[in-house]
């Protein structure tokens, strides 16, 4: 049997361009892209008439010429997808296909992807839609509620806290600590996940520590807040940790905020969590350079008391952090704003003795004798 050329037709699409692609037995395949507009001529030499497969993709033609029977039999149009237009045949050569191709601009509702003209693209509202339809559960996020907030006074850095974890509508826990050991002179409030805030804040203490210990130094605060913005950064917004960084060292009191995207503010006093309008509302009212200790304690205090009052997310107790030049100051419940009102003064205990009534005791195993039994023999 001779040698049978076989040729394969195909359109592929690469980095927003439709191109045409071919190859033939013995050669590599070559791929042309073609524009709206531009008209591509294929001429076909070797044996045209063994000419087996002819498959297009994704795209549709102004016009395509085929040659007429006595030149070869062309391709079934089964071969062919229902957006390719025939437009007649062509009959150049004895021994020749050729084959004019024009992409055709095409509609949105088509499947081909023509080159970007600008503008927006609403495919995937418009996917989002259809699978909204079939009843495919679209994908939720994830509601955490916090208040945290941080201000500067005149002798360093004062941090304050609640102390409500919830998981959803359920609160789980009325007494959860927000606020995080970084360094002797450093704490961060946490906000978001509870689990991303402890492993964030645990590692970067961590490398604080090895710092300290490598250098033989206080740790800074902006050390501690290129550590938190770099890892959270690095992860675009998926670990969900919103951090409130405060501290003092040998430059003097800082305060920042750090989102879980991985941008940072510097401010002299921030808020973050749920209930951060409600707090900030207190700080732009009242709050002024140069307040003294019991002065900025009562004013964190009342500010984590709004985020409480307004924020269905935040309750229970006030905690509150207090940071100086070589001083810590850690005050655990500080105000519990919310104690229960309504307490049921009736007594659901039971007396340590109880009366017993009846005593019997069943065994779990009983012992069985077997007993062989036959019939008599006669005599």
């Amino acid at each position: 049997m001779g040698k049978r050329h076989c040729i394969c037709y195909c359109v592929v699409q690469y980095y927003g361009l439709t191109g045409l692609s071919w190859a033939t037995s013995g050669r590599k395949a070559q791929t042309v892209p073609l524009l709206v507009g531009q008209v591509f001529q294929v001429r076909l030499l070797h044996s045209p008439h063994l000419l087996t497969f002819l498959y297009f993709r994704f795209v549709s033609f102004d016009s395509l010429s085929l040659p007429h029977k006595p030149c070869g039999t062309p391709p079934p149009i089964s071969s062919f997808q229902s957006d390719l237009l025939l437009c007649g045949s062509t009959f150049r050569h004895p021994n020749a296909y050729q084959f004019n191709f024009k992409l055709k601009e095409k509609k949105m509702s088509q499947a081909a992807i023509d080159v970007p003209k600008g503008g927006f693209s609403f495919d995937l509202c418009r996917r989002n839609d259809m699978l909204a339809k079939k009843g495919v559960q679209q994908p939720s996020y994830r509601k955490t509620g916090t208040t945290i907030v941080g201000l500067i006074f005149q002798d360093g850095v004062i941090l304050g806290a609640d102390t409500r974890a919830t998981e959803g509508p359920i609160v789980c826990d009325k007494n959860c600590e927000k606020i995080h050991y970084m360094a002797p002179n450093i704490y961060c409030c946490g906000a978001g996940t509870a689990a991303d805030t402890e492993a964030v804040t645990d590692m970067v203490s961590s490398q604080l520590q090895l710092h300290r210990y490598h250098t033989g130094r206080e740790s800074r605060v902006v050390t501690a807040l290129t550590l938190l913005k770099k890892h959270l950064f690095s992860y675009q917004g998926h670990v969900s940790a919103a951090l409130v960084l405060g501290g003092v060292d040998v430059t003097g009191p800082h305060l920042h905020t750090i989102y879980p995207h991985g941008s940072t503010d510097t401010l002299p006093f921030a808020t973050m969590g749920s209930g951060s309008l409600a707090a900030m509302a207190i700080f732009e009212s009242k709050y002024k350079e140069g307040l003294t200790r019991d002065e900025g304690i009562k004013l964190v205090t009342e500010a984590i008391c709004s985020g409480i009052f307004n924020d269905l997310g935040s309750g229970s107790n006030v905690d509150v952090c207090v940071i100086t030049k070589g001083h810590k100051e850690y005050l655990r419940n500080h105000l519990s704003p919310t104690p229960r009102t309504y307490v049921s003064a009736k007594d659901y205990t039971f007396s340590k003795k109880t009366e017993v009534l009846l005593t019997k005791i069943i065994p779990l195993t009983e012992k069985v004798e077997v007993i062989e039994a036959g019939d008599a023999m006669e005599e």
